[in-house]
């Protein structure tokens, strides 16, 4: 059985748009994220809680799985997608001397256990 909220319909065009918004910052972040990938760590945290937010609004607005909706709205993987909100899940385990992502999450997955 599926939880289907009915909102009304000004309400729904608000998730409308800040949905849109934010996957255009996201959109937007992960093009200078890309440009300069090794001292990019904090933008990428921010973008990761982004997309925890998004994950919730689109999940609110029952939307399609999430998955699907990185897909067919943002220029990345889903697996990228989960790997910045992973940086901003675990930004307290980081510190200054992650400069890149890719430390970062290497550091992450140590602590947690994780194979690197």
């Amino acid at each position: 059985m599926s939880d289907v909220i009915n909102i009304p319909q000004h309400i729904a065009e608000i998730l409308d748009l800040h949905t849109d918004l934010m996957t255009s910052r996201v959109t937007n972040n992960v093009i200078e994220i890309e440009r300069y990938n090794d001292s990019v760590l904090e933008l990428a945290i921010v973008t990761g809680y982004d997309l925890i937010k998004l994950r919730g609004l689109v999940k609110k607005n029952n939307g399609p799985a999430w998955s699907q909706w990185v897909k067919d709205n943002l220029a990345i993987s889903h697996r990228q997608a989960n790997n910045y909100m992973k940086l901003a899940k675990n930004e307290h385990l980081l510190d200054s001397t992650y400069s890149s992502i890719d430390k970062a999450l290497l550091h992450i997955s140590q602590r947690q256990g994780e194979p690197g």
